[in-house]
C-alpha cells in the first residue's frame, strides 16, 4: 500500500498528520519527509507547512470543512492521542493565558494570538508562527498529564488575572463555576507550584471554597 493511501485510511479527511509522529514500517524519516514531499507536488495530500499534512476534500463535495489551526495545535502541544473511556490520557498541554480566559468567558476580548503550556517545549517560552498566527508555547511549571492538566491550567490564570477582575462578581462567578464543574481539593496540591500572591487571590476572594 502506498504511503499516501496507508495515511488517508489512518487519519481520514481534515485531520493534522504530524510528521515527527510517524512511525511506519522500517521506513527512516527521511524517507517518510521526501515522499510524502513527492505526492505533495503532485497534489496527492496537502501541507500544512511546520511538518502538518493533510488530505483536503474535493471542492465539490460540500460537507468539506477546512482545517483549522486548533486542530493542528491541538494535535502537536495538547493532546497527542485519543481519549480512551472519556480520559485523556495523552494530555500533554493546553490551551492559556489570555485564550483560556476568553475560552471561559472572564474576558470578552478575543486574543490575537495563541497561548499554550505544553510539555512539547524545551524552554520556558517560545513563539512560532502557525501560517501566520502567532503561537506563545510556555513550559509548564511540571509535567502535564490527564489529572492535573486542569487545575494547573485553572491556577495559571491567576498570575494575569488582576484584583479588580476578581472584584467583579460576574467574573468571580464564572471562575466558580468553572471550579465546581472540573476541580476538586486534590487539585489545591498543585498551589505548592504556585507564588504566595496566585494563594492569596483564591483565598481572599473565597475561591477556595468551592473546590469540594
Amino acid at each position: 500500500m502506498k504511503l499516501v493511501e496507508y495515511l488517508k485510511e489512518v487519519y481520514g479527511y481534515d485531520n493534522p498528520i504530524i510528521l515527527k509522529d510517524l512511525r511506519i514500517g522500517g521506513k527512516s524519516k527521511s524517507a517518510i519527509r521526501q515522499e510524502l514531499y513527492r505526492e505533495t507536488k503532485l497534489g496527492n495530500i496537502q501541507s500544512y507547512g511546520n511538518g502538518v499534512y493533510y488530505f483536503y476534500r474535493s471542492k465539490i463535495d460540500f460537507l468539506k470543512p477546512t482545517l483549522s489551526i486548533d486542530k493542528v495545535l491541538t494535535k502537536k502541544y495538547i493532546k497527542n492521542g485519543y481519549d480512551f473511556d472519556g480520559f485523556d490520557i495523552n494530555r500533554i498541554g493546553y490551551f492559556s493565558g489570555f485564550t483560556f480566559l476568553n475560552q471561559i468567558g472572564v474576558s470578552p476580548q478575543v486574543p490575537n494570538f495563541y497561548e499554550i503550556t505544553t510539555n512539547n517545549v524545551s524552554c520556558n517560552k517560545r513563539t512560532i508562527y502557525v501560517r501566520g498566527i502567532k503561537v506563545v508555547l510556555r513550559k509548564p511549571k511540571t509535567e502535564i498529564n490527564h489529572l492535573n492538566f486542569k487545575g494547573l491550567q485553572f491556577f495559571d490564570l491567576f498570575k494575569i488575572i488582576s484584583w479588580d477582575d476578581l472584584k467583579n462578581e460576574e467574573k468571580i462567578e464564572l471562575l466558580k463555576e468553572y471550579i465546581i464543574k472540573n476541580l476538586n481539593k486534590n487539585d489545591l496540591k498543585l498551589l505548592n507550584l504556585y507564588p504566595a500572591e496566585t494563594i492569596k487571590k483564591i483565598t481572599e476572594t473565597s475561591l477556595i471554597y468551592d473546590f469540594r
